[in-house]
């Protein structure tokens, strides 16, 4: 038999979008195979670290440059990904944030079916403009399904005019054995997990100059769980949001959380039972004042840690991955690709 095969297409190469693709795409079971097209552009680490473990899970690996904002280059990776397309001949497409989404669906336009995960669409940030509601209005017709990691992405999905039964919602999950045990007591201070990016809320904790927070800006994804066992709490003061990795590994890691009261965050924890959250225009003196508190209060961190790992259950990149599976089926069934 031959497998069903997924072609992945990614301009984010950074955050969880990384990590996103990477699980699944390396996690497909038996009976499907992978190509993996993306950019090298934002970041060269990406290549660098990710390609090895692409190939090592029989991943095929093309690179195709794509810069995040709108411009003339659109036009050059448009035509080199349909040119892909008439190669290749994947059963389906899946692309992942905003401007894969835009590139994958124009080289496409409805002759191989695409399914369209956005990690936050780019309307949710600051400042993004009217054109681009306006292309997502327009390539709903070149979509068979769209998949969003929150409930606020759902509700702008259902505005764009996606009809509701190509909406789906998957969680982001994680793999993990069993999570870490709370041992709070011997955590110190505070930590930030994440890219120095305005979108992170850095210069929030920055600005809190009289608690110990230690920066980790810079570190291999696989020892961020390690990493966060080393703190008494870990901060998350962004100003948007999908839905987090670095929830999901603090509660693995069973270290409580604080965090702005923003999409995925906002979803996800429940303020004093697996979480802390902070109101999304908290000023720096505010996540002083709570971050502080915490620190004092020995058995409300105990209790969000504990809570965290109950809810960590529900989480899991198995599950991510059978639920996206089951959404490529539906979306196969019967239809092959066809390139006129």
């Amino acid at each position: 038999m031959v497998p069903v095969h997924i072609l992945y297409v990614l301009e984010a190469t950074e955050g969880g979008t990384r990590r996103h693709l990477r699980d699944l795409a390396c996690g497909l079971p038996d009976g499907f195979s992978a190509t993996v097209v993306v950019s090298p552009l934002r970041d060269p680490a990406f290549v660098r670290e990710d390609r090895t473990a692409y190939q090592d899970a029989g991943v095929q690996w093309i690179e195709l440059p794509m810069r995040r904002g709108a411009g003339a280059g659109d036009i050059v990776a448009v035509h080199r990904l349909r040119e892909i397309l008439r190669r290749l001949r994947p059963d389906l497409i899946h692309a992942h944030s905003s401007k894969a989404g835009a590139v994958a669906r124009l080289a496409s336009r409805g002759d191989f079916p695409v399914v369209y995960t956005p990690h936050g669409f780019s309307l949710l940030m600051p400042g993004v403009v009217w054109p681009y509601r306006l292309f997502e209005a327009f390539a709903v017709r070149w979509t068979e399904a769209v998949i969003c990691v929150t409930e606020e992405e759902i509700r702008l999905a259902e505005r764009l005019g996606y009809p509701a039964g190509q909406i789906h919602l998957i969680r982001n999950g994680i793999a993990h054995s069993a999570p870490s045990p709370c041992v709070a007591a011997n955590r110190e201070g505070i930590g930030f997990f994440g890219r120095d990016a305005p979108q992170k809320g850095i210069d929030v904790l920055r600005a809190c100059r009289s608690l110990p927070i230690r920066f980790f800006t810079d570190y291999p994804q696989s020892e961020a769980i390690a990493l966060m066992r080393t703190v008494a709490v870990a901060a998350m003061p962004s100003r948007w949001e999908g839905c987090p990795y670095t929830l999901l590994e603090a509660w693995a890691a069973g270290t409580p959380v604080a965090a702005s009261a923003i999409g995925g965050f906002k979803e996800l924890i429940r303020h004093g039972e697996n979480g802390w959250l902070l109101p999304p225009d908290a000023t720096p003196d505010a996540w002083e004042r709570e971050l502080g508190n915490l620190l004092r209060d020995l058995p409300l961190r105990e209790q969000l840690a504990q809570g965290g790992r109950r809810s960590l259950a529900a989480y899991t990149l198995s599950g991510m991955i059978d639920k996206t599976l089951s959404i490529y089926r539906a979306v196969l069934g019967g239809r092959g690709a066809s390139l006129r």
